[in-house]
Order: C-alpha cells, then structure tokens, then sequence
C-alpha cells in the first residue's frame, strides 16, 4: 500500500498534479510506518537491507543476486568501477563540510595513469559482498522531497513545503540552516 501510495505521489509529481501529489506524500509521511535515517547513521544504513526509510526495495542474498552485474559490484572500486561521481556533485557536497552524505564519497587513484576517481559507496554489500545489496526503488527521503516539491505549488502548503526539506535537512546536515 505505502510504496503503492509513494509511486502515485512520484508519477502525480511528474504529471504535475501537486495537490494529488502532495496529499499521497505527506499520507505516507504521516502513516507512521516509516523514519527518517539520523545523520549519523546515514552512511552505514547503505549496507543494510530493509532500513526504517526503505519503502520499496529489491531483496538479494549470497544466493539470490545480480552477481557481477549488481549494482555493487558495479559501481565499486573493488569491482567494475564503471560508476563515478562528476566533479559538479563532489562540488555540490563540499558545499556544506557539516553535510554527512559526504561519507559516501571515495577517493580512489589510479595506479596505471594516477588519476583521481570519486566512487559513491551507496552499495557497499552486506558483509563485505558486493554482490548482495537491496536495490532501493523508493525511500522515505524521497517522499519528503516529493512533498516539498509538490507543496511548493499547493496554494496554502508552502510552510509545510518547506517544514519538510528543513526536516530532511535536519537528518542530512550537523546543524542545518533552515530554508
């Protein structure tokens, strides 16, 4: 039901419905049933399944898994490495040192050309295996998001709007600035 509620608050936002957008989310907000990750617990949360934010995600095991075409593996230092993160995120981050998202960047050099590569480690793998990790299809951050975003075009819903982002925020950011 909850992710089925999060999915239409995503698709309405896209279509531009923001009210229908807006009360799907902040249903889903206000169900009770999810919690924000704290700040300080946001970097480990990405190799755990099933976390207090996750609304819909794919479940793997050491048996059941997308082996070297996991998202992982892929995206790993230690596997494919054929993800990295643009300079304009890395700059985006370092924006804000207080901000704990900046725990999921790595710093990797090369050893054959000595370039310097930035690898998000969203999917670290339970265990130290790359290849078991939960794909995350929908979270409850994004749903805050998505209600901030629709009740910014919601006549009447703009503090709320912006009680969300400040509440994401406030998760996300040691000390936070409120909108």
């Amino acid at each position: 039901l909850w992710a089925a509620k999060s999915l239409l608050a995503k698709v309405y936002l896209y279509m531009g419905k923001y009210h229908e957008s807006f009360d799907l989310a902040e249903d889903v907000i206000n169900s009770g049933v999810y919690n924000l990750i704290p700040g300080i617990d946001y970097v480990r949360s990405w190799g755990e399944a099933f976390t207090s934010e996750a609304i819909f995600e794919l479940y793997t095991s050491d048996v059941e898994n997308a082996d070297r075409e996991s998202i992982g593996f892929v995206s790993s230092p230690n596997g494919y490495a054929a993800i990295s993160a643009t300079q304009a995120l890395i700059d985006l981050l370092n924006e804000d040192p207080r901000d704990y998202r900046l725990g999921l960047l790595e710093r990797v050099v090369e050893e054959k050309t000595g370039e310097i590569k930035t690898f998000i480690k969203k999917y670290p793998g339970r265990e130290g295996n790359l290849y078991v990790n939960n794909p995350h299809i929908i979270r409850l951050s994004e749903i805050y998001l998505i209600a901030a975003e629709a009740g910014a075009y919601v006549s009447g819903a703009d503090a709320k709007a912006r009680g969300y982002l400040d509440a994401l925020r406030e998760m996300r950011v040691d000390n936070p600035t409120p909108t």
